[in-house]
């Protein structure tokens, strides 16, 4: 081997997926990511291990770099509709609500299946349902609170 971790033979990446696999089962997020950036440099081209990497930091509470993270796994792979999701929200947690919740409602309407009652929709749909539905109660209840506070 040259040295080169993009060279690195496939055993030595089913290690680090392996390690990546423990340690995020173990909840232990440093190492975790720390496997997941080797597996990006082992196999840059390999969305799972960009979203891998998002995943790890997202827990960390590395936002940003969790968003910049999956947007490259998205770019490799637009029609993997669970990391377009997990993009969504943290398009939402760094602060960029309405493109975030535009793009969870886009994966939303992309999987659902209107003569299926909500609980047979495909997982990533019903998430998907989730997150809006929860961002809908909390616009309502903030429009409650708004309302019930006297004028000035």
């Amino acid at each position: 081997m040259s040295g080169k971790l993009d060279q690195a033979p496939d055993a030595l990446v089913k290690a680090s997926v392996d390690a990546f696999i423990e340690h995020f089962e173990n909840k232990n997020m440093e190492r975790a990511q720390r496997a997941a950036q080797v597996l990006v440099e082992m196999r840059p081209e390999q969305p799972a291990f960009w979203a891998s990497l998002a995943i790890a930091q997202r827990a960390l509470g590395r936002k940003v770099p969790a968003l910049d993270a999956i947007r490259k796994s998205v770019e490799l792979d637009p029609s993997d509709r669970e990391h377009l999701l997990v993009m969504g929200e943290l398009l939402i947690e760094v602060g960029k609500p309405f493109e975030g919740v535009e793009l969870v409602q886009a994966v939303f309407d992309e999987g659902h299946v209107s003569d299926l009652e909500p609980a047979k929709q495909d997982p990533v749909t019903i998430r998907a349902g989730a997150i809006l539905e929860g961002i809908q109660k909390g616009i309502q209840a903030l429009h409650e609170q708004q309302e019930q506070r006297p004028a000035p």
